[in-house]
């Protein structure tokens, strides 16, 4: 009886795990039911799919047709973003030309591109200022009576602000005075280099304007192959104007150190060189020789520039098939206009 009874107690027990189990179940809440059945419903899809991902319903026509739409959303969305990067570069070319063009004006009216101090035992300060149109002279004389003399008779005749011209006409002027014309070739000399690099700085303005009128016209407008090299043949010009007339002008340079030893050159062969002024050792070169040099640089990296990032718009070939169509229309309709005015009316081809 008492084996018996505890059969029936194991039986007992074995059901009850079986059937506690299955009340457990319906005892967990449905939301977490739910959510099992989904991750266990991923998994096994995760395992039925194939190699490259696809599912296994779908046949090879169709994955490849999803690959090649895939493809083909990547590559017009690296066209797009292509695109966007060429034409950042364009809106960086147009504003470093317009930067430059009117950076180029601040030396060229400024007041010092030539600024040399002299000493010597006629004058007590003596500084000269050259611009590009314009020569400033500050004089001081010393106390004595000898040296005021020539200081006062020679020197002083070039003191104050002169235009160029002028001064040159003033210095010319005094060679009946002195022996020999040095100080009329040196400013006539300085005037005529001035007024080059004068003219080339201009060119170089108007270049730079251009280029950038042409290079946008190109992109936003009329994407011509011919719009783009007249885009790109300013862009060099200006530039070659820039560093070209700048180079220029400092190699050929007027020797204004040697200018009020021209004025006083009598004095000085007279006493022994006693009289004459000398130049303060260092550079001749003002700030607006300095601050050009700058900008002539960024010329000539703006066209650097150019081979290095520019791209051609991807639009070219269909402006061409444009313009050729629109060419050849009108061509036919001048040649429709020629034929109607021919005696019978249009010429029927």
């Amino acid at each position: 009886m008492g084996g018996a009874q505890y059969g029936q107690d194991h039986m007992y027990g074995q059901d009850f795990g079986v059937q506690g189990a299955a009340y457990y179940a319906q005892g967990v809440p449905a939301g977490q039911q739910m959510m099992m059945q989904q991750q266990s419903e991923q998994r096994e899809g995760e395992q039925e799919k194939g190699k490259n991902g696809a599912l296994p319903w779908q046949t090879e026509a169709e994955r490849k047709a999803e690959r090649a739409e895939m493809r083909t959303m990547m590559k017009a969305q690296k066209e797009k973003q292509d695109f966007v990067d060429r034409e950042s570069t364009i809106k960086w070319l147009c504003s470093l030309g317009t930067v430059n063009a009117f950076l180029l004006i601040i030396p060229m009216f400024g007041n010092t591109w030539l600024d040399q101090p002299f000493i010597g035992l006629g004058v007590k300060i003596l500084k000269i200022k050259i611009s590009l149109f314009n020569i400033h002279v500050d004089v001081e004389c010393g106390k004595n009576w000898l040296e005021d003399k020539f200081c006062k008779g020679i020197v002083t005749k070039m003191k104050g602000t002169h235009s160029l011209q002028d001064a040159k006409q003033l210095a010319c002027s005094t060679t009946q005075y002195l022996p020999g014309n040095m100080a009329c070739y040196i400013m006539s000399k300085c005037f005529f280099l001035n007024l080059a690099l004068f003219g080339a700085f201009v060119l170089a303005s108007v270049f730079s304007l251009c280029g950038v009128m042409f290079l946008s016209h190109y992109w936003y407008s009329k994407p011509l192959p011919n719009i783009r090299k007249w885009a790109c043949f300013f862009y060099g010009a200006s530039a070659f104007c820039a560093v070209g007339g700048l180079a220029g002008w400092g190699m050929a340079r007027a020797p204004t150190e040697n200018l009020p030893r021209a004025w006083t050159e009598t004095a000085g062969a007279a006493t022994f060189d006693l009289f004459a002024i000398k130049p303060v050792p260092g550079p001749p070169w003002g700030w607006c020789a300095y601050v050009s040099g700058i900008v002539a640089f960024s010329y000539a990296l703006q066209f650097l520039l150019w081979p290095a990032w520019f791209q051609p718009h991807e639009k070219e070939e269909e402006a061409i098939t444009n313009e050729v169509m629109a060419q050849e229309h009108i061509e036919q309709r001048i040649l429709d206009m020629q034929n109607s005015m021919l005696p019978g009316g249009a010429i029927q081809q």
